[in-house]
């Protein structure tokens, strides 16, 4: 039998086999490597997402792949604007600062000149 053949369950069975079974101490690092390295998981080294499995799968599928153009044109422009309304904010934030310092200097000057 082919191990892409195998259900989820026989294929974690297989894994606990090979591991000494559910109560060793080390499953959790071996899940974490298997998840970082393995085959199956994305690039190696790096933990896979679902959102990066899910593009994984519409890029290879050549019906999917314009969706998933269009996807990451539309997330790029998103980004694109959330870092200039960054901005803008920022810029807006000064300028208050700016109309409050300038008007407590008028209504310095307007006491001053009506004190005299």
């Amino acid at each position: 039998m082919e191990k892409s053949d195998l259900s989820l369950e026989e294929r974690i069975r297989a894994f606990y086999k090979q591991s000494g079974g559910p109560l060793n101490p080390r499953i959790p690092e071996l899940i974490e490597r298997h998840l970082l390295y393995g085959k199956d998981h994305g690039p190696p080294g790096r933990r896979e997402t679902l959102a990066d499995a899910i593009m994984r799968w519409l890029m290879e599928d050549p019906s999917m792949r314009l969706v998933a153009e269009w996807y990451m044109r539309r997330q790029m422009r998103q980004n694109s604007l959330e870092k200039r309304l960054g901005q803008v904010e920022k810029e807006l934030g000064a300028l208050r600062e700016e109309v409050r310092e300038l008007r407590r200097a008028f209504l310095e000057l307007c006491k001053e000149r009506s004190g005299k």
